[in-house]
């Protein structure tokens, strides 16, 4: 039995009280590829700068930003941030106005005055920022971050997929890549009170998986008397993230491009793809399936509300935090995290993880290059990360006298959640740092959380190296231009079929082999081609 982890008790200060380091019991995510190793010191402890080395400016510079992320314009005035510019001594002013809502839209603005760019330019798409870089209009950093940043070189090179995820494909740095520690993402979530009731065993292969489910639909497990159960059900509707994406995970397969053992292929073309298709058109024939899963909008909260959803594939702790929320209507409620099945080709794969996202560039009009990277390089420092993950001392958290830090119950009971508290804060800015994997133990809402992410943290194996959805094969300008147009045509068409053969109309079986021979006819082995060279570079 592992010791049970505390999800306030997951740092501790150093003697010097600002140095963090991990709790005993955290456990390392494995290969680095796909999952960080936590050491002894916590991702924190990325470079040498502390509080001592942060003076505060009485005459801040001030810089620009262009900072909208999935649609949320960031507010520099909140009190986190307010602090971070205090200590760099700079003062930010966001270009995007606070009314935008359209990540796309505001960029479209804002490369419209090439003269006129913001001194730090923020996008949630790796691609259009390096994009911007190849054309010109942002600044490469890679000699200027050896020279002036010693907090993200340590991070380079605690992290090296974080500096790949940095280089773009003409081995310029453009944009400053962050990551979260932890790279457990989605993952499998079933309702353990069911399996109990039913006598059932957490299945670990997709036969035993289908049985779980027909179980589910024909027993009665909600005891109402009606079977009105829907076994498998997601909440996600837009292609291509959405069911059929989720389900194929199941059997090593999914909508597109993938690496797979260090192979790039087009799933659909694969067999491991027609064996999904197959297995989920039965399901949703036979009821295994909810009959609205492109369609039902907020399935969790309905599905959960009703008492009939069984398993799901999605966020640790937003989903298991229904056995809180539903405990007194529905009494001994359990969503429980399990293990990936096996699929027929004897391969258990999760393909949705945490890996590093975008993050800062600077235009080439940048007004103050040496003021931008050291707001940037602080923020992979302790003492940035710590402002970060953490807020203000005496605000947001406490440190105990044993050195523990622990969130105030003021931001553990906002509604909304932990992520919400610190966004309220200003903790989150999209300007760069490392995300600790003790930040994911602070935010869980419960032990069914804690449990699941200490399973999967176990088992590194779950994630190959390369292999998850939206993996970044850092294209050329062409290339991207290419592969883009292709795979809008290739996804478009795919989708459409997958959704209409899963849901019965028409027939997968008949039309299998011209669907093949339409997916070569949009050039799926063209994207192929271009994919396997971008990887084979990357790779070195």
């Amino acid at each position: 039995m592992k010791k049970q982890i505390s999800r306030r008790n997951f740092l501790k200060a150093s003697a010097a009280g600002t140095a963090l380091v991990a709790s005993g019991t955290m456990v390392g995510c494995g290969d680095s590829s796909t999952s960080s190793t936590s050491e002894s010191t916590s991702s924190s402890d990325t470079g040498s700068s502390s509080s001592s080395d942060t003076t505060v400016s009485a005459d801040p510079v001030k810089l620009t930003v262009h900072d909208i992320y999935n649609g949320e314009v960031v507010d520099f005035s909140k009190s986190v941030i307010t602090k971070i510019q205090e200590l760099v001594g700079v003062e930010l002013t966001n270009t995007v106005s606070a009314s935008s809502t359209d990540d796309d839209q505001a960029w479209t603005l804002m490369i419209a005055s090439s003269d006129n760019m913001p001194d730090i330019v923020v996008s949630t798409d790796m691609s259009k920022i390096e994009q911007l870089g190849f054309d010109g209009g942002l600044l490469p950093l890679e000699d200027l971050i050896e020279e002036q940043c010693p907090n993200i070189v340590a991070a380079f090179e605690k992290y090296p997929e974080l500096k790949t995820a940095s280089t773009a494909s003409d081995g310029h740095i453009y944009q400053i890549a962050g990551m979260k520690e932890m790279k457990i993402a989605n993952i499998w979530i079933i309702r353990k009170d069911w399996l109990d009731k039913l006598g059932l065993s957490v299945p670990t292969t997709v036969d035993e998986m289908e049985e779980v489910l027909t179980a589910f639909r024909e027993q009665d497990p909600n005891e109402n008397g009606s079977k009105d159960e829907t076994p498998f059900i997601t909440r996600w509707l837009t292609a291509p993230d959405n069911f059929t994406q989720h389900a194929l995970g199941m059997f090593c397969s999914s909508c597109g491009l993938m690496v797979r053992e260090g192979v790039v292929v087009y799933d659909p073309l694969e067999e491991d793809f027609k064996t999904g298709m197959e297995y989920l058109i039965r399901w949703y024939a036979n009821g295994l399936i909810d009959p609205e899963v492109y369609t039902r909008d907020d399935a969790r909260n309905v599905v959960y509300g009703n008492n009939i959803g069984g398993l799901t594939y999605d966020w640790t702790a937003s989903t298991t935090q229904y056995n809180t929320s539903l405990a007194e209507s529905i009494p001994g409620f359990d969503n429980e995290v399990m293990a990936p099945v096996t699929a027929p080709n004897g391969r258990a794969v999760i393909h949705h993880c945490s890996v590093p996202y975008a993050g800062p560039g600077l235009s080439v009009t940048c007004s103050d290059v040496d003021a931008a990277l050291k707001l940037i390089d602080f923020l992979y420092s302790e003492e940035g990360q710590i402002l970060q993950t953490y807020g203000l001392e005496g605000e947001t958290y406490t440190i105990a006298s044993d050195g523990t830090y622990e969130f105030t119950e003021e931001m553990l009971n906002t509604e909304g959640g932990l992520t919400t508290a610190r966004n309220n804060w200003g903790c989150i800015n999209h300007l760069g740092g490392v995300d600790p994997v003790e930040l994911e133990y602070a935010i869980a809402t419960n032990d069914a959380t804690l449990e699941g992410y200490q399973l999967y943290m176990d088992h590194p194996e779950w994630y190959p190296d390369d292999e998850y959805i939206g993996f970044d094969f850092k294209y050329t300008s062409e290339e991207s231009e290419e592969v883009t147009l292709l795979l809008s045509s290739l996804n478009d068409y795919v989708s459409e079929k997958c959704m209409s053969w899963i849901l019965g109309n028409g027939d997968f079986a008949s039309e299998y082999d011209s669907f093949i021979a339409e997916l070569h006819t949009r050039n799926a082995d063209r994207v192929v081609e271009i994919a396997t060279g971008a990887y084979a570079r990357l790779k070195g």
